[in-house]
């Protein structure tokens, strides 16, 4: 799926988090050269995760500064597959959107 986004048409993709026995679907910006997943802090409070008890990691964003990010080992479904992912959160995620990481 495309979304366009300031004119331009940027690789955008839904995919589910699992919240209990629910799952709830987000979008996200597929950069095929992103580690893992960075996600707004809001998501991680739809989800009912304290994202502090997370493993405090550091990722380099795109003019190079640093951003912390915090851990999470979570399930997600992508195009009717459910499967384990790697997903950061971070309070400094600077863009409009989620980033899905397909590193």
């Amino acid at each position: 799926m495309e979304t366009e986004y300031f004119g331009k048409y940027l690789p955008v993709i839904s995919v589910e988090l699992k919240k209990g026995e629910e799952w709830i679907v987000f979008d996200a910006y597929v950069d095929s050269g992103a580690g893992y997943s960075i996600f707004h802090t809001d998501v991680a409070a739809i989800l009912g995760i304290d994202i502090e008890t997370g493993k405090e990691s550091f990722v380099v964003v795109g003019d190079g500064s640093r951003i912390k990010v915090y851990i999470h080992n979570l399930k997600i479904k992508l195009a009717e597959k459910e499967f384990a992912a790697v997903i950061g959160f971070s309070h400094r995620l600077g863009i409009g959107f989620n980033i899905y990481g397909i590193f």
